[in-house]
């Protein structure tokens, strides 16, 4: 960990000196991002690329390659047609990151019975899903309007994504 942190700074080094920044921190959120989906902290990873100039595009880029055996990724334009790349790690199942009949008592027990009578409605069907077929279709406006498997895929704390459903960021009453 120690010496890829020492390439990160080197890379980071070299384009802000040769290389055009486009916005502060954008680059080194997305390798952070990549280094998070690599170590299985992070389900899925999206990089919105228009946030990211050329030479940066180049770098988190070169970073995947560099972990292409582990990583499966995917340049698309999302709903609102921004350019976005997303990462997850190959061949990993909805069924390694969560056990659905735990969270659909969960979503019951914080007074959210429609969205949990939707994980057990859909829980057998994609439990051997791969994260990877939700990599360019895992926000709420293209899933359904599943909140929960947004969260889930993104990595979020089961409670952020309930605060989401109390505070109306996500509909609970779609079935």
């Amino acid at each position: 960990p120690d010496m890829r942190k020492a390439v990160e700074i080197c890379t980071l080094w070299l384009l802000t000196r040769e290389g055009e920044r486009r916005l502060p921190g954008e680059l080194e959120a997305a390798l952070h991002l990549v280094a998070r989906v690599v170590d299985k902290r992070k389900p899925l990873g999206q990089i919105v690329l228009d946030n990211l100039s050329e030479d940066e595009r180049v770098c988190v880029r070169q970073e995947i390659r560099q972990h292409k055996d582990d990583l499966c990724s995917v340049e698309y334009t999302n709903v609102w047609g921004m350019s976005c790349l997303g990462i997850c790690v190959r061949g990993r199942l909805l069924s390694d990151i969560a056990r659905f009949e735990h969270m659909a008592r969960f979503y019951a027990r914080q007074e959210l019975p429609n969205v949990s009578r939707q994980i057990q409605s859909v829980a057998e069907h994609i439990r051997c899903a791969l994260i990877s077929d939700w990599i360019s279709c895992f926000d709420v406006e293209e899933n359904g309007q599943r909140g929960w498997l947004t969260g889930l895929l993104l990595g979020y704390p089961l409670w952020t994504t309930v605060a989401r459903y109390h505070s109306g960021g996500f509909d609970a009453t779609t079935m």
